[in-house]
């Protein structure tokens, strides 16, 4: 958090996951703990994007940055630390507006949400759209080899482009290497969307499988409505086709 960059005390909360009650609406009592941490030189970030990487056993935190680049923090993972301060490491600046296209369109800097597969493999950000305010864009980065993290990062993402773009889309998680979920904070009760990927190279083979009403659709630098099979304009007016 810390949208303000105000300062304050960081925290990196984390507990065991809980067995889920069959019961709805069932209230289980959890016991957490606390990582207190402060960036290089003490300096102050806003930051919303958090991610644990299996293979390195090392947390990273991204911040979040109008119209510039975000920055990548890390800090080994560990049961132990107590309430000592830690600080974490830079490990790379991460994109510019121009990343992901010679206009801009899809370049990335304010980053949401962010989470790496189990088996490591795959790093997927949300970032918010640069032309479509407070809409995302999901970005997929593949891990070569036994390369470190840092270096994956460094390449040009690819857009996960079945992704429904969501108003206020700040939650991404995986279940495992090729399946992921998405949901928003928005107002209300936002559904959570499941991606599956059965051939895990392939991007545009993922597939949303829930199933709604209505959705946003961003297609060639402009917003529809989608509902069912027909497209709308966003002033209601019925189209034939997407231009």
């Amino acid at each position: 958090g810390d949208n303000n960059e105000t300062g304050g005390d960081y925290y990196i909360h984390y507990f065991e996951e809980p067995e889920i009650p069959e019961k709805a609406g069932t209230r289980t009592r959890i016991t957490a703990n606390s990582i207190k941490f402060q960036y290089p030189e003490g300096k102050k970030h806003n930051a919303e994007a958090i991610m644990y990487d299996n293979i390195e056993q090392t947390l990273y935190i991204i911040t979040k940055v109008y119209y510039d680049v975000c920055q990548v923090f890390c800090l080994p993972m560990s049961l132990d630390y107590g309430t000592e301060l830690q600080t974490l490491t830079y490990v790379c600046d991460l994109g510019v507006k121009t990343d992901l296209g010679e206009d801009g369109k899809h370049g990335f800097h304010l980053v949401t949400a962010a989470d790496v597969s189990p088996d490591g493999q795959r790093v997927i950000i949300k970032n918010h759209n640069n032309n479509l305010p407070n809409l995302s864009v999901l970005l997929l980065w593949e891990r070569e080899g036994a390369e470190s993290l840092r270096e994956t990062l460094k390449r040009r993402p690819l857009q996960v482009n079945a992704y429904k773009e969501e108003w206020q889309g700040e939650a991404v998680c995986w279940l495992d290497s090729t399946t992921f979920y998405t949901t928003s904070d928005d107002d209300g009760e936002p559904p959570i969307y499941k991606y599956t990927n059965q051939y895990a190279s392939a991007v545009e083979d993922v597939q949303a499988t829930t199933e709604y009403g209505s959705s946003l659709v961003f297609h060639e630098g402009n917003l529809y409505i989608r509902k069912g099979e027909q497209y709308y304009s966003l002033r209601g007016e019925m189209l034939t086709v997407l231009p």
